[in-house]
């Protein structure tokens, strides 16, 4: 790997570990909170070993075959996207008994890179007031068995 490329890559991780805000431990009340949460996305290669720059990243809801965007961006040299900001519930709803109301808002994931397979994570849960991390590790299609997409559900992963 290019010596000036990890150096530029460890300059970036260093300034945005630098720059981070972080967050405010005392105790606030949910309406000091806007009633977004957040998504950063981290696309690599060779399971995780290299950052992918310039991947589509594009936040959607609905269905894969009927899909409403809500935001796109393209990853920078360290193979992130910017913080996307989706709207999220209150987490009132978490604190009332019996309340079946769901406490997280689910959105998907599609990333697309010239050379690689497109991977679709589903079902993400973001909450309210809080930055979650997703890390997609893309496919090259040379390798891949002539697989088009490859598709994730996160509620297969996890009982939220």
């Amino acid at each position: 790997m290019d010596k000036e490329l990890i150096e530029r890559y460890k300059a970036e991780m260093l300034r945005t570990y630098n720059s981070r805000t972080l967050p405010d431990t005392t105790e606030q009340n949910d309406s000091n909170y806007d009633d977004t949460g957040h998504l950063l996305v981290s696309v690599t290669t060779l399971k995780g070993f290299y950052p992918l720059p310039r991947a589509t990243v594009k936040i959607f809801t609905g269905s894969v075959e009927d899909m409403t965007v809500i935001d796109t961006d393209i990853t920078n040299e360290s193979g992130q996207t910017k913080v996307f900001t989706l709207p999220a519930p209150s987490r009132e709803l978490s604190q009332s008994a019996g309340s079946t109301e769901a406490v997280y808002t689910s959105y998907n994931v599609l990333v697309e890179a010239d050379g690689y397979v497109d991977e679709i994570n589903l079902n993400l849960p973001i909450f309210r007031g809080v930055t979650s991390l997703q890390n997609v590790d893309m496919i090259l299609r040379s390798v891949s068995n002539n697989q088009d997409t490859i598709i994730n559900d996160q509620n297969e992963n996890y009982n939220l």
